[in-house]
């Protein structure tokens, strides 16, 4: 069926985007993935380096330990809290806002400014020792950062169901979103350590991101244009009605609980990764680049499989998969102690290949499925709810994020994060294994 038409059976028509449109749309991702990355990566190892925790340079000392790790575990289990609380409030407000520019251009216009802001300041601790108010500064900051993340990127995302319909439309845009989210992710991966390099400087990374964070989302939203509301369509539920019947959505509750998953197991790796080059296999910072880098470069590639299976194969097949591999690969990050240490860092790359294809199915179809469940609950309720389901979304896997900032911290802390005893390190890898078998499980369950 063309894509002018919902493929769904909705009534609603939309003009086909062109391929600027598309490209000028997509480019948001990569703020949204580039900025989330950074601090994802980098934010506690920033608070809590490596063991060398004084290097010096020209007899300067450079990095400083601000907080203790277990303490910055907690502060970022609340900040991904409050982004996860905002999530649904913000969808549910977005979905019922009426203005000249849409339901949800204004928020991405008008929240861009105050992320950046919080962003910045995140690299500018108030003490420049180990202290508690660093630690407190940390949540605090962190908890406005993710509130105005929430803003910006729920709406922004709640766009890509409203202007492209139709399958073929959608796996386009969802496929050029996930290549925007891949060089995203590739700057943080690459880019953001090399600025930062030996002599840790944050601050100027941070001015540079933040930057390119402000460039991309105001050009994603420059030359798209919301649909007019239906002036037929029921009044838009109440805020516990909306959350109610989101969770009834069968295929809505089993897909986050596969995203659940993979999130508390995934963050877990992503957050240990810094740790993981310097004190396991002895290298700088700026190698961390490296390991991150050939993951994402090599996602690349894999955009064209799963673009052309998505269009052959259920995607939940391909979720499936993507779990399963990663169940598979990342165990075996725990034995590298018994590589030789010659060979350790070919290793530790080919595991980080290895996992290119899993994060390429699931930066593509994730929005690809719930714009799918959105058109299902159109369907069911008459009323076109995107922002809600990407609030609830959020909220579920925000939430799984805060827990695996917690127990990842604590991983460390309490089995060892030394080049001595780097056990909580290494868990990592068996911790992710474990709970993408049980997201597996869950996607089996999706329609």
């Amino acid at each position: 069926m063309a894509d002018t038409m919902h493929e769904t059976g909705s009534a609603r028509e939309t003009t086909p985007l062109t391929l600027f449109q598309q490209l000028s749309y997509s480019s948001g991702n990569l703020s949204t993935m580039l900025i989330n990355q950074i601090v994802v990566t980098w934010a506690i190892y920033f608070y809590a380096p490596s063991e060398q925790a004084d290097p010096s340079a020209g007899g300067v000392k450079v990095a400083i330990d601000y907080a203790p790790v277990a303490m910055l575990g907690f502060a970022m289990g609340f900040g991904r809290l409050i982004d996860a609380l905002a999530d649904p409030l913000v969808g549910h407000l977005s979905d019922r806002t009426k203005t000249r520019w849409g339901r949800r251009i204004p928020f991405v216009a008008l929240g861009t400014p105050f992320l950046v802001l919080f962003f910045i300041i995140l690299w500018r601790p108030p003490v420049a020792a180990e202290s508690l108010l660093n630690a407190l500064y940390f949540g605090l900051v962190l908890g406005f950062f993710f509130f105005f993340f929430t803003v910006v990127v729920a709406p922004y995302l709640s766009l890509m169901p409203e202007i492209a319909r139709g399958n073929t439309q959608r796996m386009r845009v969802a496929t050029l979103e996930a290549m925007f989210g891949i060089v995203g992710l590739l700057i943080a991966a690459i880019a953001a350590p090399l600025i930062i390099g030996d002599d840790f400087q944050f601050m100027k990374m941070a001015l540079v991101m933040g930057a390119i964070t402000l460039v991309f989302f105001y050009f994603s939203i420059g030359f798209v244009k919301e649909q007019r509301p239906d002036t037929d369509a029921p009044p838009p539920f109440e805020f516990k009605r909306a959350v109610a019947e989101t969770m009834r959505n069968k295929a809505f509750v089993s897909w986050v609980a596969c995203l659940f998953m993979f999130w508390i197991g995934f963050n877990v790796i992503a957050m240990s990764t810094p740790y993981f080059v310097t004190r396991v296999l002895g290298e700088p910072e700026s190698k961390t680049a490296l390991y991150q880098g050939v993951m994402m470069i090599l996602a690349v590639p894999m955009f064209a499989v799963v673009y052309f299976a998505g269009k052959r194969l259920p995607k939940k097949i391909l979720v499936a998969g993507a779990m399963l591999i990663l169940t598979l690969v990342t165990p075996l990050f725990f034995f590298i102690t018994a590589v030789p240490e010659r060979w350790a860092g070919t290793y530790a790359l080919a595991l980080f290949a290895a996992l290119s294809l899993p994060v390429a199915t699931l930066l593509i179809m994730a929005n690809a499925i719930i714009a799918d469940i959105v058109d299902l609950d159109e369907q069911k309720t008459g009323r076109r709810r995107e922002a809600m389901y990407f609030g609830m979304q959020g909220l579920v896997t925000k939430s799984a994020i805060a827990i695996s900032a917690i127990v990842g911290t604590q991983l460390m802390t309490r089995l060892g994060m030394t080049s001595a005893e780097p056990t909580g390190i290494l868990l990592a890898g068996p911790f992710c294994a474990l709970f993408t078998l049980l997201g597996f499980v869950a996607i089996t369950r999706y329609p």
